[in-house]
Formats: C-alpha cells, structure tokens, sequence
C-alpha cells in the first residue's frame, strides 16, 4: 500500500524585545494530502492522545513575507 502523504508548514517568527534581544518563535503543523494505507486502516485507541490534540491546530498554507 502506498504511504501516507502529509503537507509540511513551519512558521518562523524573529521578533526584537524592547531590551534589544532577538527572539525566535516557531510553530509547526500538517495538513494530510494524501491517506494512503491509512484510508484503510486505523489503530484502535483506548483514550484520547496527544495527536488527536495536534489534530486540531492545523497551520494554514502560507507565503514567505506574508504578515
């Protein structure tokens, strides 16, 4: 079967506090493009967990530049 195929979005964030300093935020998301095997198959789950959680804050599709 043919794998799952995901959609990759880092932002990147380099901000400058008032006490001169550079700060570096980072947010990471995907977004599946394809299913692949897991059209089909799908792990039994007991309880709820961190991936279901992530699930739920997807990054949209963004431009370098945009604000």
């Amino acid at each position: 079967m043919m794998p799952a195929v995901f959609d990759q979005t880092t932002i990147e964030v380099l901000a400058a506090g008032k006490d001169q300093r550079e700060y570096l935020f980072r947010a990471t998301g995907s977004v599946p493009k394809f299913d692949g095997f897991r059209k089909v198959y799908e792990e039994s789950k007991d309880q709820k967990d961190e991936e279901d959680e992530e699930l739920k804050h997807k990054l949209p599709v963004v431009a370098e530049g945009r604000r």
